[in-house]
């Protein structure tokens, strides 16, 4: 490493930048690929301070390299990670000043930053895991990762040469728990408010507030600890090796149409043994009907019954000019809670096999919690397969 000081190089340094420039120098070098797991609370400054270290990196490097800054969407790069890289320059005439002039440097059209030892660092996102299966890159940051698939992580870290670093708010328990927790290769930093002595005074303020207002919100945005499970709508579900039972009593199959920036999301159930099996069978976004109805065709029980989201009855129509057999769900002013209620009366049992989005959405589908620290409404995030 250079001998700059960083200090005077990067301005403000928090205790979470020393620890992830700590963990990366440790084993920068070595055999292993470093793995830096950022479990973090609000004003923890973990994104801030990632984003320094990397930025720093890229443009001291003896060699060019390409670091991705991976999130959910664009437009939540643009409000965290992207806007932080910007004030991490802003603040710096060290890195103002290994940074191309002009767009060169700074291409907005591509989401790209590049600095004069020939180093780039790129913001993507990506709706699946095929697409994240184009380039390599030297440093991988996986921002927010509990809004990212398992599947596309997993194509990326497996691209990624030398660190790998994710962050996030622990709301509740995801796919970097089964693969990291307790892995002796993997470096996991827990950091909250009090690791950052430039938090807002107003936003610590707030915080300090839910202690005793909100103690669920305070244990995760306090305190930076993994939310308490009675948040999540499921708790009764394991995923199983195999396939579907061939002797199931009832087979079906529901379908949520995507919008927007959300995907259109098939599973295949039966009841058998007491349980609910549930396979996904798609799960993309941007899908045209079209498209759906041939993968439909492509499995062999391509006959069963779809019970569909009412809200699309054209696209409904489409897919029953195609010969499938397609109904409009019918629904109650409280179907959605019925329906939770009716599911949590099962044992669920997730048939492995391509099952990582919707095991991302168990993971992750919660309800909101009020400011008297009592759960509301489900929120409408992370439940297109499990509609």
């Amino acid at each position: 490493m250079t001998n700059i000081d960083l200090e005077s190089a990067l301005g403000s340094l928090t205790t979470v930048f020393w620890w992830n420039y700590n963990a990366y120098t440790t084993k920068v070098g070595g055999d292993d690929k470093v793995i830096i797991i950022n479990q973090g609370s609000t004003s923890s400054s973990k994104t801030f301070s990632i984003v320094q270290l990397l930025a720093f990196l890229a443009a001291t490097d003896t060699e060019p390299t390409i670091t991705t800054i991976v999130g959910q969407d664009m437009p939540n790069l643009r409000t965290g990670s992207m806007r932080d890289l910007e004030k991490v320059i802003g603040i710096s005439p060290f890195l103002r000043s290994k940074l191309l002039p002009g767009s060169e440097g700074r291409n907005k059209a591509n989401n790209t930053w590049k600095f004069t030892t020939g180093s780039i660092i790129e913001f993507k996102s990506y709706d699946t895991a095929q697409d994240a299966q184009n380039g390599k890159r030297k440093r991988l940051f996986a921002n927010e990762a509990n809004g990212i698939a398992l599947d596309i992580y997993t194509e990326l870290s497996d691209r990624t040469d030398e660190l790998v670093i994710l962050d996030f708010n622990p709301s509740s328990r995801f796919w970097a728990f089964k693969l990291y927790e307790g892995n002796p290769k993997a470096i996991w930093i827990l950091s909250n408010f009090t690791h950052n002595k430039y938090a807002a005074k107003t936003i610590v303020k707030s915080l300090v507030h839910y202690k005793k207002t909100n103690p669920a919100r305070w244990r995760v945005f306090g305190q930076g600890l993994l939310g308490k499970s009675e948040h999540n709508l499921y708790t009764n579900w394991h995923v199983v090796a195999g396939f579907m039972p061939e002797e199931g009593r009832r087979y079906g199959k529901g379908l949520d149409f995507g919008f927007g920036s959300s995907p259109t999301a098939c599973v295949r159930c039966c009841i058998y043994d007491n349980a609910l099996y549930v396979q996904l069978l798609v799960y993309q976004k941007n899908l045209r009907d079209p498209a759906f109805i041939d993968k439909i065709y492509s499995y062999q029980h391509w006959d069963e019954t779809i019970v569909a989201d009412s809200a699309s009855p054209m696209s409904i129509q489409t897919i029953q000019q195609s010969d499938l057999d397609c109904i409009p769900v019918k629904k109650t002013p409280n179907s959605i809670e019925e329906g939770i209620k009716l599911l949590q009366e099962w044992e669920i049992r997730i048939i492995k096999e391509g099952s990582e989005p919707i095991v991302h959405e168990l993971e992750n589908y919660v309800r909101e919690v009020k400011s008297d620290g009592t759960l509301g409404k489900p929120i409408e995030k992370h439940n297109h397969a499990l509609d």
